[in-house]
């Protein structure tokens, strides 16, 4: 699969420089955009993810037009990648990172459903990484078994919870059982 690298920064004045490079990072061509042109759909990224459903395919659209600018490279890149598909690798270590990205809509369908060719959006630090040690402890695990009402064959919590203790017996675990049924 071909990547295409993007790389928004925050200029001055309520600009963002766009950088964009296909396969090679360090070979980015740019540009300069608006940011009054999405400035609705960051006031909107910014706040509660828990109201009512947004109108993704016009944030999707609003996005893709705004990032596709006046020179139309998104699309360009997108008509003639490969038939193995592109990855869009949306630099996630700056500002506009927490932009909803997935739903990318070109007008026509969002980019993650496309087939011909496939479109994978993802996020991506342009940075160093740095080696982390995973610490020695146990895997800690929360069991809290459920069950849908006005089901005539109910499920066997007592048997299912002996089950699972029998078969992490010699595993470093910490295993809680919620009875309530209620995570809170």
């Amino acid at each position: 699969m071909q990547t295409l690298y993007i790389k928004l920064k925050l200029l001055e004045s309520g600009f963002a420089q766009l950088r964009y490079a296909l396969q090679q990072p360090a070979k980015y061509e740019t540009q300069k955009l608006n940011l009054s042109a999405i400035k609705d759909l960051i006031k909107q990224a910014k706040g509660s993810y828990y109201m009512p459903l947004p109108d993704l395919k016009g944030m999707g659209q609003q996005l893709f037009f705004w990032l596709d600018a006046h020179g139309r490279w998104l699309s360009q890149a997108i008509a003639n990648c490969t038939e193995e598909g592109l990855i869009l690798a949306i630099d996630s270590s700056q500002s506009l990172s927490y932009l909803p990205w997935e739903i990318l809509h070109d007008g026509t369908q969002f980019l993650v459903e496309r087939t011909n060719p496939v479109v994978v959006p993802v996020r991506w630090v342009d940075a160093p990484v740095q080696e982390s040690l995973a610490q020695e402890r146990p895997l800690r695990i929360l069991f809290m078994a459920t069950a849908p009402e006005n089901v005539e064959s109910q499920l066997d919590f007592e048997r299912e919870e002996a089950q699972i203790l029998s078969a992490t017996q010699d595993l470093p675990l910490v295993l809680r059982v919620e009875e309530s049924g209620c995570i809170a």
